[in-house]
């Protein structure tokens, strides 16, 4: 089951990559959010995946507040190393989002 402060951030995740979007569109990044996913355990219950000339990125939103930064450079073929963070609030993650999304 789902508790209240995970329902909080996914909203919060469907709300940034909503109102990002158009601008992200501007700067050639285009991408697809994924979920909610019902998987229990260490599954992610939302996948939100990002696409540039430059780069490949995804972010892995997981139920308790971790999200995981991840991608691939496509100029030196390079996999960027992923970094767990934990968003406790909306702010936490869309901070995250925007710092993450500056790099796509």
């Amino acid at each position: 089951m789902t508790g209240q402060p995970d329902v909080l951030l996914f909203t919060a995740l469907e709300r940034w990559w909503n109102t990002s979007r158009p601008a992200l569109a501007t700067q050639g990044v285009t991408g697809m959010l994924q979920g909610p996913f019902d998987a229990p355990g260490m599954d992610p219950a939302y996948i939100l995946r990002m696409d540039s000339e430059r780069r490949e990125t995804e972010v892995s939103l997981f139920r308790g507040g971790t999200a995981l930064f991840d991608g691939f450079d496509k100029h030196t073929l390079a996999r960027i190393q992923g970094s767990p963070v934990e968003v406790d609030t909306e702010d936490d993650l869309a901070a995250a989002l925007a710092r993450f999304a500056e790099r796509a």
